[in-house]
């Protein structure tokens, strides 16, 4: 897939507009520039880095509830506190049985 057929899917499916896209390119180079140094993603993947990298986690964009979270830091931190509870509802019963 193209570089200009991925910011079509991009921007007609998944709603970014030029200024995500504009953010997600500075991401991009940024991620290609650090890659040179801490091997970020596969030397073979950074030729498809928009389809591989952002496209697949774009797509995430429409599973995520934004009435009830701003960010992706919100949703992340409310599935630890589910977590942290459902373990502590665990060890705390266990001790029951």
């Amino acid at each position: 897939m193209s570089l200009s057929e991925t910011k079509l899917i991009l921007t007609k499916d998944l709603n970014f507009n030029s200024k995500k896209l504009e953010l997600i390119e500075l991401f991009v180079q940024e991620v290609l520039n650090y890659n040179q140094k801490f091997n970020l993603i596969s030397k073979n993947s950074e030729k498809e880095i928009w389809n591989r990298h952002v496209l697949d986690s774009a797509q995430l964009v429409n599973h995520i509830d934004h009435k009830n979270f701003n960010s992706l830091a919100d949703l992340v931190l409310e599935r630890v506190f589910q977590e942290l509870f459902y373990l502590y509802f665990i060890v705390t019963f266990s001790r029951f049985t």
